[in-house]
């Protein structure tokens, strides 16, 4: 309880820590002057009354300045060293998650993650932050919930596309491929619009009428093809081998991961703006490169992060238990956009170590707690 506490009070003093010097500077560069120049009743005022104004002096700009480096994406001063997570003996239900096994090759960092916010900054709507006195009731906590619905695109995976798209075509690429269950093929389609490339995005046979028609709006040859994930990514390296055009994976590519990611960061921000620093982020898992982007933007904080899966499209807690990817085959749920059949491996890289625990939901559950299925 005392560590969390100073851990708390660390966080939320750490801008004095790092700005009050040059503040101080400053301040008595400006004043040294005028106070030696004071006698009598004034200095003896000024003796007793200097201290706690100075202090207070100190502590207004230091914030102010802090706040305005953060406004300029300059987060990087703040972090905090990066702690080991505290190793999980137990996944979510009992299941025992082995670290036996050598981690897989490392992938993005914190460090991206903040590239991206930057290089998104304001080629992405910063969506808000929302809370509901009904779901706080119903979870017995403060929940904040970003609102990524409300993102271009209808979801996160906006972010992530938009960044991958945004090197491809910094690069030379006349197009891309990409596949999934919808919301990333959507947001690729809008992407690949936005900086003149071609579109061709893989569907299952079953996807969601919307997501197919959205795709189609904003440009892109969409391709039905199978109910598996394997299926589609058979015919997107078909279709990415005859076109020459690159495939943006919608999870396991790391600007993909480092992109999502930034939802997260803001949330964490605005948390931290608000007076109200979180203690854990839910995100809902599908591929894992949200939760991943989650993980790595509250690395070297006390943020604990757990993901959330439907029930029999559980490859993140299985795998977990196991110390290594597990593969699945999805079971039918109503979260239509959480159906891969594996965890992706750059993701797992981040989430052996990163996550704190995953939570398995079925239908009924999240048909009545909808609306808390985002970041919180």
């Amino acid at each position: 309880m005392v560590g969390g506490a100073l851990a708390t009070l660390g966080r939320r003093t750490l801008p004095v820590y790092v700005i009050h010097m040059p503040v101080l500077a400053l301040l008595h560069r400006l004043l040294a002057g005028p106070v030696a120049e004071l006698t009598g009743t004034s200095r003896a005022l000024l003796v007793t009354c200097y201290p706690v104004l100075l202090t207070a002096v100190v502590l207004a700009l230091s914030l102010a300045v802090h706040r305005a480096l953060l406004a300029a994406g300059a987060t990087w001063l703040f972090d905090l060293p990066t702690r080991r997570r505290r190793p999980t003996s137990t996944a979510i239900e009992g299941d025992p998650m082995s670290r036996t096994d050598p981690p897989t090759p490392a992938g993005p960092t914190r460090a991206d993650v903040e590239d991206a916010a930057r290089w998104l900054s304001g080629r992405v709507v910063r969506t808000p932050v929302l809370r509901s006195p009904a779901i706080d009731r119903l979870a017995g906590a403060r929940v904040l919930m970003k609102a990524e619905n409300l993102q271009a695109g209808g979801s996160y995976k906006m972010r992530g596309a938009l960044l991958a798209v945004g090197r491809l075509a910094a690069a030379g690429h006349a197009g891309v491929v990409a596949q999934s269950t919808g919301n990333h093929a959507v947001a690729v389609s809008l992407a690949a619009r936005r900086h003149g490339l071609t579109a061709t995005v893989v569907l299952p046979v079953d996807a969601a009428a919307t997501k197919v028609a959205r795709a189609r709006a904003a440009g892109a040859r969409v391709v039905l093809a199978g109910t598996t994930v394997e299926e589609r990514l058979a015919v997107a390296r078909q279709v990415s081998d005859a076109t020459g055009h690159p495939l943006i994976d919608a999870y396991d590519h790391p600007d993909v991961i480092a992109g999502q990611g930034t939802a997260s960061l803001e949330l964490i921000a605005e948390a931290e703006r608000a007076g109200t620093p979180l203690d854990a982020l839910v995100v809902p898992v599908g591929g894992g490169g949200g939760v991943a982007g989650a993980c790595l933007a509250a690395s070297g904080s006390e943020i604990d992060v757990y993901g959330v899966e439907p029930v029999g499209c559980d490859s993140l807690a299985r795998s977990l238990a196991a110390g290594r990817r597990v593969p699945v085959a999805p079971g039918p749920t109503i979260a239509d956009g959480l159906r891969p059949s594996c965890v992706g491996e750059l993701p797992f890289a981040v989430l052996r170590d990163g996550v704190r625990g995953v939570v398995r939901v079925d239908d009924e559950e999240i048909a009545e707690r909808s609306g808390c299925c985002c970041w919180s």
